[in-house]
């Protein structure tokens, strides 16, 4: 079955979702993303991707059926080694599948420590990817950061990038009203207010772009919240 018919006939279709699924799509679907060598495979995995988005987003059996056909790990690949459309799909489809299922959250932060191999590698993503790929390079080096690769994140100059992104990343977070509470909750504020109070000393760039994202996001953080206004006040600085 064509992913891109997969994906037309299934969007915001319960019913369509399920009769893909039990007319074999999901296997299909996984095989693709499984292609290697062939021409125009990098658009065929794209669309793949696209598909597993869609087919799993809001459908409980589905994300268990895509798990249980081997289709998380190709995924994970594809945040890697595709171009800006498959990244996309892909972190659509991880993100999908992920929602309000825990076992493919595990099996998600297991293959991403596995496949975080050079630290410089997800440097590069962070600096130069998309905005999904740097998503995935967040992930996997808050998951995999270890003593022994610490001086590469440091020789690499990752940690502008890294503190750029991860203030950014909450602001962009905090943009939804839902979401607010889960990073108060979740002790985001601290490091956020720490932030503002980086010296130029250690990298004027660093220092403004820090500063300029954690200041957003607690911001929105505290906009209709005034316990959450209050708290960041008391935050010494």
């Amino acid at each position: 079955m064509a992913a891109l018919a997969v994906t037309e006939i299934s969007r915001n279709n319960f019913a369509n979702q399920t009769a893909c699924a039990d007319n074999g799509a999901i296997g299909s679907l996984v095989a693709q993303l499984r292609l290697s060598g062939a021409r125009g495979t990098e658009e065929v995995k794209a669309e793949a991707a696209g598909a597993i988005w869609v087919l799993s987003e809001g459908h409980v059996e589905n994300k268990i059926a895509i798990a249980s056909a081997g289709g998380i790990a190709p995924t994970v690949s594809l945040l890697e080694t595709g171009g800006a459309r498959a990244q996309l799909h892909a972190a659509n489809a991880l993100a999908s599948l992920g929602f309000q299922n825990i076992d493919n959250q595990r099996q998600m932060s297991m293959l991403l420590v596995a496949k975080a191999g050079p630290t410089s590698d997800l440097i590069f993503l962070l600096k130069h990817g998309t905005t999904e790929a740097r998503a995935y390079a967040l992930w996997s080096l808050s998951l995999s950061i270890t003593e022994s690769n610490q001086k590469t994140l440091l020789d690499e100059d990752g940690v502008e990038p890294l503190v750029k992104y991860a203030a950014a990343a909450l602001s962009d977070l905090a943009l939804v009203a839902a979401n607010r509470d889960e990073v108060v909750e979740k002790n985001g504020i601290m490091p956020l207010v720490s932030l503002l109070t980086v010296a130029d000393n250690e990298g004027k760039l660093l220092a403004d772009k820090a500063k300029k994202f954690a200041a957003a996001a607690l911001a929105r953080l505290a906009d209709g919240h005034q316990q959450t206004a209050a708290d960041i006040a008391q935050v010494p600085n």
